[in-house]
């Protein structure tokens, strides 16, 4: 091309940069900042911190840049970018410094990171209840960051959290809220386009700046006429005509991405009228590519995220396996395969490179330029097409849970998306993300996961499911779960089952603040614990003696205690337990 299709030299945005430098200024003299910033898709938010990523290298005393970005490809798998992210600056050190940047963390970062980090000394491992992992997470990325930051002030971008997962989102949250004296300076960014009702990102940007000390908010708007001057001078070489300014102008909004795609778009397209939408923009320049980069681009486009070109090719090959005959050819010259590719397929790819399709990371990765342009080259493509790419997705990365289950529900590989979404909810629970966890049990669930035909087995999920709700701090949906699991359980038969459910139900009730109903599912779990069950019944009757204290029946409340107590003494060392909670009460 004669031209880029974007401006060599970032353009604009002097204010947000100011702001930037502040806080980079006061993290180096150890004084925490936290940024938030926001900005519509294409608005410029990605090359604001690539600016000042490469500002702050230059620096006398240059941050440690760290830039863990989330994926669209990689939204369903708890911790996605920290482990990419972390597990690359962690891999970066020697291990000594590895070690003591680690610190008193390696239990919790082996969690996610048990390649590079290993538990501390040999002994009992460290048992942290379910409910508590995702804390102990987050404490444990705060203290790496704070002592990395002992030696070298440290700069965290933690990229597009509107594709984050769950447990991403939840330190991210952390991350922002927390104020502690320390060299290091955290960005988080998101696309406010994004956050449409119901988006679970809504609630995190509530409880970030509902912190005692929230942190400070830049939003990135439309540029400034002098701005888009200057951007149409770094892509065309020179001023533009007021005609051309007023063109890109109206046909862009003053979006950056918009207008660069305006920009190539006149370039291609002499004397065509324009269309005024990013994905009609990039429907007419890819209709000028030939068959290869269309194809390259059709099968690049769903996974949302980079891929190596051995990865591409295999999908390629997978997708001819179900296709009418060979993928059409624009040229019948010889070609020259390399790097992986067969020879149509790496001239598809270069061509999408150098027309501003794609981009090439340093690692040797290919990626969709941006992710609305990867949605505009695959909404181009018939329902019928996009179900085919997704199915040939589903078996070129079969080994992959989270893009299996993606690319199967697309495809409507129902069986298969329901079993990757219970390999996700393992991977989640292996990795203390128990929100992630629920998420994806959930969807497994929707898909059918629990046999409806085995009620046992159908309930024992519910109870399961009931379990890490609870742990996920959703008290209301443990609740619902575990009343739905007891419609599977008999009173004869399951006695057991049905007395320990209650006694859960009421532990529930009583969090959520209900100690009527929880009084009333703890005497309806006494009533069903069968004696033979000493354990369970002195767990019981300690949890119905807790109920009566705090609604201050004293009096009951101390000789059901000392029931369970003597109860959980008869059942020996595994009473010991419920020995203890009954003592206390």
């Amino acid at each position: 091309m004669p031209t880029g299709i974007s401006s060599a030299r970032y353009v604009g945005r002097d204010q947000e940069l100011s702001r930037i430098a502040l806080a980079l200024e006061a993290a180096a003299d150890g004084q925490s900042r936290r940024l938030l910033i926001a900005g519509p898709g294409g608005s410029g938010v990605s090359r604001l911190i690539n600016e000042s990523v490469q500002r702050v290298g230059r620096l006398s005393e240059p941050f440690a840049a760290l830039r863990w970005r989330a994926h669209a490809g990689r939204s369903l798998e708890p911790y996605a970018p920290v482990i990419t992210g972390l597990g690359a600056f962690l891999g970066s050190l020697e291990p000594d410094e590895r070690s003591r940047v680690v610190g008193p963390g390696a239990h919790a970062l082996s969690l996610l990171l048990s390649d590079l980090v290993q538990p501390g000394s040999p002994g009992p491992s460290l048992r942290v209840g379910a409910d508590r992992r995702a804390a102990w997470v987050a404490e444990a990325v705060m203290g790496v960051l704070e002592r990395a930051a002992e030696r070298r002030p440290m700069l965290l971008v933690l990229e597009d959290l509107h594709l984050a997962d769950t447990a991403t989102r939840a330190l991210a949250v952390f991350l922002a809220r927390v104020t502690r004296p320390a060299r290091l300076c955290f960005i988080a960014t998101y696309g406010t386009d994004r956050l449409i009702a119901g988006s679970p990102l809504l609630a995190d940007v509530a409880a970030i700046a509902d912190a005692a000390d929230p942190p400070d908010r830049l939003e990135l708007g439309p540029l400034t006429r002098d701005e888009l001057v200057q951007l149409i001078a770094g892509i065309e070489g020179q001023r533009p005509t007021a005609a051309l300014l007023l063109l890109t102008a109206e046909r862009s909004g003053r979006n950056p991405l918009l207008a660069e795609e305006v920009l190539a778009a006149r370039r291609e397209l002499a004397g065509v009228s324009l269309g005024t939408s990013l994905r009609e923009l990039v429907a007419a320049r890819l209709a000028l590519r030939s068959s290869e980069c269309r194809r390259a681009l059709r099968l690049l486009a769903p996974i949302r995220e980079p891929v190596g070109r051995e990865v591409l090719q295999a999908i390629a090959q997978v997708r001819e396996l179900t296709a009418d005959g060979p993928p059409p050819r624009s040229d019948t010259r010889p070609r020259q395969g390399a790097d992986g590719l067969d020879a149509d397929l790496r001239s598809g790819v270069d061509e999408a490179l150098a027309h501003g399709f794609l981009v090439e990371h340093g690692d040797g990765t290919l990626e969709i330029r941006h992710e609305l342009i990867g949605e505009a080259i695959e909404a181009d493509l018939l329902p019928i097409q996009q179900r085919r790419n997704h199915a040939a997705l589903t078996v070129a990365l079969d080994a992959d849970p989270v893009a299996r289950a993606r690319h199967a529900l697309a495809a409507h590989q129902i069986d298969v998306a329901r079993e990757a979404f219970i390999d996700i909810a393992e991977l989640a629970e292996a990795r203390g993300a128990e929100a992630d966890r629920l998420a994806a049990l959930e969807r497994a669930m929707e898909l059918g996961a629990a046999d409806l035909d085995d009620r046992a087995a159908a309930g024992r999920f519910l109870l399961m499911t009931a379990d890490v709700a609870s742990a996920a701090g959703q008290q209301e949906r443990a609740a619902a779960y575990l009343e739905a699991a007891a419609t599977h359980f008999r009173e004869r038969e399951d006695t057991a089952i049905l007395a320990a459910l209650h006694d859960r139900l009421g532990k529930v009730a009583r969090s959520l603040g209900h100690h009527d109903r929880a009084l009333s599912e703890h005497r309806r779990a006494a009533s069903l614990a069968p004696k033979q069950e000493v354990t369970l019944r002195a767990q019981i009757l300690g949890s119905l003696a807790q109920t009566l204290m705090l609604r201050g029946s004293f009096g009951e409340a101390e000789t059901v205690a000392e029931s369970a107590i003597s109860t959980a003494r008869s059942a020996g060392p595994d009473g010991r337990a419920a020995e203890g909670h009954a003592t206390c009460t």
